[in-house]
């Protein structure tokens, strides 16, 4: 399987041509009653509400979090919660360690419960696999290790596992290109197979940060991101400019608003040092460090919102954050606005294909990652360019996209390989149109590219192609109907 990046074409208001041929049914939508969502600009700026308006997700979704571990909170309840695994420690265990708050924080982007109680998740139905590889290191301060070994068997322990999106909102620069490295390797070949064998053969969605190194180590990719089959995030602050610290290079496919980043604490609020990135997901609930003794004590920062115990109420209760240069003190104890750089981006990218493959659960990998470039808001230069990716994902219009892309009701994935082929799939040079269910009458075949441009709507033998040596690398939708019925729509991609 060929894994390509870029866009076919820009995306513009044209989502009514498609209308006639890919309908979508919207859903009643309940307005967000989440005390912080107002505050989540960066919901508001991809185009949230428009995808809620057909899908809040569904526990059929699962999305590993590979990460510093996961552990239950008001919400993300323990029942969406599924076994996971402690590649660090060696154990089921999968909850953080000490203050290890990367991965909850990233889990309530992708998915925090719509109850009324803080924010919202974009996708809140969906279910969890936390896969812990990542341990806060008291030697190098608030940074990260891993071992290699270990990013490879949770790649392949999340799809074995049932993931449908593997989010990775971290990454390594170490290994950065030197394929020759044999954990390099590893994980590489750990990455082909989640993205061809996972979804019984549709590939899990690989999601990871593509670093925040910018100005420390200079525009690289960081690895996993680096990877043909990951989708590369990079980020972008309110006015859709790129943060300083976030990576420009050939690989990232796409944006998302997120946080400032500091390289130090920029307020102290009652003896409690913190950062005011006003950036919103949950954290580590204060009392996690008492969840068990052995593993943590009260002399510990915890979370995002750091502080010894008795000090700063275990770090959550008392920072202070501001909107519009207006200091809010005491925000809700379990949450933090303290998230930020390309791993509070990432996570808004897994959340959506979470939304993808609920509304077309027959997406391969490679056309979600389509899907996205493809509807994302084009930013900077013209076309797909190494600050921006195809621009900032649109979640409204990949939703849409996604749902009308959809095979329809009455030819299931059973019956349609018997009545219409459509292959190969991704085409180069020809593409070919087997309809076996007419030998006598000649085949209609539609064709319109992501914007809704007809690219051929005509007759074909039952058994013909159609030249596509010319057309732009993309996704392109397809209807086949012969007089009196249609015999099948789906989705193929054409590659250069």
């Amino acid at each position: 399987m060929m894994f390509v990046k870029g866009r076919a074409a820009l995306i513009g208001v044209v989502v009514a041509c498609l209308l006639p041929l890919f309908s979508v049914s919207a859903q009643p939508f309940d307005p967000v009653e989440e005390p912080l969502y107002p505050y989540q600009y960066y919901l508001h700026a991809i185009n949230i509400e428009a995808a809620w308006e057909i899908s809040k997700g569904s526990s059929d979704v699962v999305v590993a979090i590979i990460d510093e571990g996961l552990t239950d909170h008001e919400e993300i309840h323990q029942d969406r919660i599924l076994e996971g695994i402690d590649f660090w420690d060696g154990d089921s265990d999968a909850r953080p360690f000490g203050n290890g708050s990367h991965g909850v924080a990233s889990a309530g982007i992708v998915g925090a419960a719509h109850n009324g109680k803080g924010i919202a998740g974009i996708a809140p139905e969906v279910k969890f696999i936390p896969v812990r590889i990542l341990e806060r290191n008291e030697l190098r301060g608030s940074t990260r290790s891993a071992r290699m070994q270990s990013i490879a068997d949770a790649i392949d322990y999340s799809w074995q596992n049932g993931a449908d999106v593997i989010l990775m909102g971290w990454g390594l620069t170490d290994y950065d290109g030197d394929p020759s490295h044999p954990a390099y390797a590893s994980i590489v070949d750990a990455l082909e197979r989640a993205a061809t064998l996972g979804r019984s053969g549709l590939g899990s969605i690989l999601v990871a940060a593509v670093g925040n190194h910018a100005v420390q180590l200079g525009n690289f990719a960081a690895f996993p991101a680096s990877v043909p089959q990951v989708i590369s995030v990079g980020s972008v602050d309110q006015q859709n400019e790129k943060w300083y610290y976030s990576v420009s290079a050939e690989e990232v496919d796409i944006v998302a608003q997120s946080g400032d980043l500091s390289f130090g604490p920029d307020l102290i609020v009652g003896g409690c040092a913190v950062q005011s990135s006003d950036f919103f997901s949950i954290d580590l609930r204060g009392d996690v460090w008492t969840i068990e003794p052995d593993r943590s004590s009260g002399d510990w920062d915890v979370g995002w919102n750091p502080g010894s115990a008795g000090v700063c109420e275990n770090g959550y209760t008392r920072y202070t954050w501001s909107m519009d240069g207006r200091n809010q003190p005491d925000p809700l104890p379990g949450y933090t606005a303290h998230f930020g750089g390309t791993s509070a981006a990432a996570p808004q990218i897994a959340g959506v294909a979470s939304l993808m493959l609920v509304v077309n659960q027959n997406l391969h990998a490679e056309e979600v990652a389509a899907l996205l470039r493809d509807t994302a808001t084009d930013l900077g230069d013209e076309g797909c360019d190494t600050l921006f990716g195809c621009g900032i994902i649109n979640a409204g219009l990949a939703v849409e996209m996604a749902a009308g892309s959809a095979i329809p009701t009455g030819i299931t994935s059973a019956t349609l390989p018997e009545e219409t082929r459509v292959f190969p799939n991704p085409a180069s040079s020809r593409l070919f149109v087997q309809n076996t269910s007419t030998n006598t009458h000649s085949t209609t075949v539609h064709v319109v590219d992501v914007t809704g441009r007809t690219m051929i709507f005509g007759d074909i033998e039952p058994t013909g192609s159609i030249d596509v040596s010319r057309w732009p690398a993309g996704m392109y939708f397809y209807r086949v109907m012969s007089p009196g019925s249609v015999h099948g729509r789906g989705t193929f991609s054409v590659i250069r």
